[in-house]
């Protein structure tokens, strides 16, 4: 996964509210969403104190509630 530039990131950030509110993720999806558009999956697993598996995880079921096809769709 390619990381966003700040702007990016912060582009991203502000629509977060606006895109989990439409779709049922839950509060742990929401959280790692909220670091992975900062900082990856890597850091997300870091700060969450859980597995990059987990993540992953986390990641596949959000893009199958956004009904992302693909991880560059997400983009």
């Amino acid at each position: 996964m390619r990381r966003p530039t700040h702007k990016t990131g912060a582009a991203i950030k502000q629509k977060l509210p606006v895109i989990a509110d439409g779709y049922l993720l839950t509060e742990r999806e929401r959280d790692a969403l909220r670091i992975i558009s900062l900082g990856g999956n890597k850091m997300a697993a870091q700060k969450l104190a859980i597995s990059p598996s987990t993540v992953r995880t986390y990641v596949e079921s959000m893009f199958r509630k956004l009904e992302c096809p693909t991880q560059a769709a997400g983009r």
